[in-house]
């Protein structure tokens, strides 16, 4: 895996072949990537999902429907 993170903040910790294992995040990042992981998952369920038209949705939400 060849990622980058560059958070200031961030402690790594690495085994002793100098790998990082594990990293240590400020609390609130940790919430914030929490948030986005969810956002992920919940836009590939609704990848299949059938569309509907606009003026639907705005008509559902004013009833109080699911979208």
């Amino acid at each position: 895996m060849n990622t980058t993170f560059t958070n200031p903040e961030a402690i790594f910790l690495k085994d002793r072949r100098g790998r990082r294992t594990h990293a240590v995040v400020p609390i609130k990042e940790y919430e914030e990537l929490l948030d986005d992981l969810h956002d992920l998952a919940t836009a590939h369920r609704r990848l299949n999902e059938e569309d509907i038209p606009m003026e639907e949705a705005f008509q559902r939400l004013e009833q109080n429907e699911a979208v």
